[in-house]
């Protein structure tokens, strides 16, 4: 009969350790305490004293309950860092201070940013350096911090050093080309989807809109409009370049956007026969390009094909609507944190740049 029993009691104890019914309410019951406290038990929170912990844990252990994946709990969970993190943080430093981040390029690849470290639960801390010569910020210092995610300009040899022993990783083409891996969108690829867009509108000639070349460094315009006119050379379409001796207007007020559009205007007007398309490689005089035609009677998207530069970039909308750049902003904050975590875990790697394709956006 005492064996019986036991086999009995055996039995049982094997059909309530197979159980999928059990659930942290039965615990509960057993160890005579609330919901809440079995979940911070089994999610391994201190918050429960020793006492109760054990006693949940011996309830857990005598009806055979088994807690499911932590990646399947509800409610919050303890944080779980990617292989290869020390701290579990990332700074993201903006080395031309806080203006970049204010634009809308900059905002869109922020929220990328903050987004995937949120799904993989690494802390972000965020640093502007307004000035080189002032206080650095304290990711510089050794801080505890796994890696940088950086977005400026390029930074002097003396305070690169103090930056560049981190995994690093640049956001879009400016920024230090030495050290660090980099995201940036296609900007060749830009110049030549807008000249295939233009050339498809007629037979007559098309025009790119550019700045200057500056020696100290290749910008993004330069990338543009040299690709375009690489291509139109190729395919042998009647192309013409204007601007390629106009400063840029990167940091400049409206006044002296306006006058460099209304020059670049002044050119295109005498151009002979007229361009049938219009492509600004440079994004921050899109509006005023098109204030200017309209003003000559030449309106943009009816009486020729107009690429007015990123989404993103013109400081207000342009009427018709012409045809825009996605760089996809957001993708490239998100795919700069996959990439620096592929830097934490395989620091041998040679350097990376990474090239998003963008998109026109025709109306």
């Amino acid at each position: 009969l005492r064996g019986l029993v036991g086999s009995e009691m055996c039995i049982r104890d094997s059909m309530k350790e197979q159980s999928p019914t059990l659930t942290i309410a039965d615990v509960a019951q057993e160890a005579g305490v609330s919901t809440a406290t079995v979940s911070r038990v089994v999610n391994g929170r201190s918050t429960v004293s020793k006492e109760t912990a054990s006693r949940v844990r011996e309830a857990i252990q005598r009806i055979g309950y088994r807690p499911p994946p932590p990646a399947s709990r509800r409610g919050p969970k303890a944080a779980v860092h990617p292989v290869g993190l020390k701290h579990g943080a990332f700074s993201f430093v903006w080395t031309g201070g806080g203006k970049s981040e204010s634009t809308l390029t900059g905002h869109a690849m922020l929220v990328g940013v903050s987004r995937a470290m949120r799904d993989r639960q690494i802390d972000l801390n965020v640093h502007y350096m307004d000035d080189e010569n002032g206080p650095l910020p304290f990711a510089a210092s050794g801080a505890k911090v796994d890696g940088l995610l950086m977005q400026g300009p390029r930074l002097s040899p003396a305070v690169a050093e103090k930056f560049s022993s981190l995994p690093t990783v640049w956001l879009l083409m400016s920024g230090s080309h030495e050290w660090g891996d980099r995201v940036q969108p296609d900007h060749r690829g830009i110049g030549r989807m807008a000249f295939e867009y233009l050339a498809r509108q007629g037979d007559g000639p098309i025009c790119c809109m550019t700045y200057a070349y500056r020696a100290t460094r290749w910008d993004y315009w330069t990338e543009r409009s040299d690709a375009f006119r690489q291509v139109a050379e190729q395919e042998g379409v009647d192309h013409v370049l204007l601007g390629h001796d106009l400063e840029p207007c990167l940091d400049e007020d409206d006044e002296k956007r306006i006058a460099a559009a209304r020059r670049l205007v002044d050119e295109f007007m005498a151009l002979d026969p007229r361009p049938q398309g219009l492509f600004l490689s440079m994004n921050e005089i899109g509006c005023f390009v098109a204030d200017e035609l309209q003003r000559r009677g030449v309106t943009p998207m009816e009486d020729l094909a107009f690429v007015a530069g990123d989404v993103e970039s013109p400081y207000r909308p342009i009427r018709p609507s012409p045809v825009l750049v996605d760089i996809h902003s957001r993708d490239i904050g998100r795919l700069a944190v996959d990439l620096l975590l592929t830097r934490i875990a395989n620091p041998r790697l040679p350097r990376i740049t990474q090239i998003v394709q963008p998109r026109l956006l025709i109306p």
